[in-house]
């Protein structure tokens, strides 16, 4: 299986680069056999900081953050398909 990937080939990958100083992306892959999917960053205290829903299924997608948008700290996000929790990586920005 590749990295992030999931018995069910749903698959999140680290962000790229981590530690971001300016922009980083996140690679995802949710089956078509899904109906819903979305990647929720939080702050390490678990405040959420962005809900992203995602829209495309059965190809790779890629969620971009500017680090614009977010000061220098650790943040998490959490891939949720079918409502249901199936990975969270870490992402350092400085």
């Amino acid at each position: 299986m590749e990295q992030g990937q999931t018995e069910n080939n749903i698959r999140l990958n680290q962000n790229v680069p981590n530690p971001s100083h300016s922009t980083t992306s996140i690679k995802y892959f949710i089956p078509v056999k899904y109906h819903s999917a979305k990647i929720v960053v939080t702050s390490s205290l678990g405040q959420v900081i962005y809900n992203f829903p995602i829209t495309t299924f059965g190809e790779e997608g890629t969620l971009d953050l500017s680090k614009s948008n977010l000061q220098s700290a650790i943040y998490y996000y959490t891939l949720y398909v079918d409502s249901k929790k199936i990975d969270t990586k870490r992402l350092v920005t400085k």
